[in-house]
C-alpha cells in the first residue's frame, strides 16, 4: 500500500473508508447524546415514584435505596468523546 500510485481505485477506498468511520462516529455520538439526556430524568422519576406510601421495614430500605440511588445519579454523568473513549465530564463539579 505504501508503493501504490493515486489510482481512482485507491482514492475510492480511501474515501469510502473515511465516509464510513466518520458515519460509524456520528450515530454512536448520537446514542450517546440521547442517553445523556434520558439520564437526566432518573432521579425525577425516582423521587415522583410514590416511595412515601411505604411502610415499616420497607420505608427504611427504600428511603435509602433511593437516596443513594439519587446521589449516585447526580454525580458527573460519562460520554463519549472520541471513537468510544470514555471521559468523566465535570470532574471538578463531583468533589
Amino acid at each position: 500500500m505504501v508503493k501504490s500510485g493515486r489510482t481512482p481505485l485507491n482514492m475510492l477506498a480511501t474515501v469510502s473508508t473515511a465516509t464510513c468511520i466518520l458515519s460509524t462516529t456520528g450515530f454512536l455520538m448520537w446514542n450517546a447524546g440521547d442517553i445523556t439526556i434520558e439520564a437526566a430524568f432518573v432521579p425525577t422519576a425516582m423521587f415522583s415514584s410514590g416511595w412515601q406510601h411505604c411502610r415499616g421495614d420497607t420505608s427504611k430500605r427504600v428511603r435509602t435505596l433511593l437516596t443513594l440511588a439519587m446521589s449516585e445519579g447526580q454525580l458527573s454523568l460519562y460520554y463519549i468523546k472520541q471513537l468510544s473513549t470514555l471521559e468523566e465530564h465535570l470532574q471538578l463539579d463531583a468533589k
